[in-house]
C-alpha cells in the first residue's frame, strides 16, 4: 500500500482546477482553425486534438477542443461537422480580422 500512496502523491492532476480564461478559448480557437485549414479532408476530433497539442507545444485539454469544435459547428460558425467526430473548416466562416488576428462571427473571439 505505501507504494500506491506515493504514486498517488506524485500524480498530477489532468484537468484544470479553473476554467480557461478567454484569451485561452481564444487561442485555441485559432489552433483548431489553422489545423482543419490545413487538412485536405475532414479531420476526427482526437487528431485534432493531438494536433493541437503539438501545435501549443503543450498539453491541452480534450474537452477544450471538443467544445470548441462542437460550439462552433453550428450554422454560421467556422466548422462543419459533416461525420459523428469529423470536422471541416465551413467554406465562408463569416470570419473578421482584427490585425492579424482572426475573430470568431459568433463569439467575436
Amino acid at each position: 500500500m505505501p507504494r500506491l500512496e506515493k504514486l498517488a502523491a506524485e500524480a498530477t492532476p489532468r484537468r484544470s482546477p479553473e476554467p480557461l480564461k478567454r484569451r485561452e478559448r481564444a487561442l485555441i480557437l485559432r489552433a483548431v482553425t489553422e489545423v482543419l485549414e490545413e487538412a485536405v479532408m475532414p479531420v476526427r476530433a482526437v487528431e485534432v486534438h493531438r494536433a493541437v497539442e503539438r501545435r501549443r507545444d503543450e498539453p491541452v485539454a480534450w474537452s477544450s477542443v471538443k467544445n470548441c469544435l462542437a460550439s462552433n459547428a453550428k450554422p454560421g460558425g467556422w466548422f462543419i461537422r459533416v461525420a459523428r467526430g469529423r470536422y471541416q473548416l465551413a467554406k465562408d466562416t463569416g470570419a473578421k480580422t482584427v490585425g492579424s488576428t482572426a475573430v470568431c462571427p459568433r463569439t467575436n473571439y
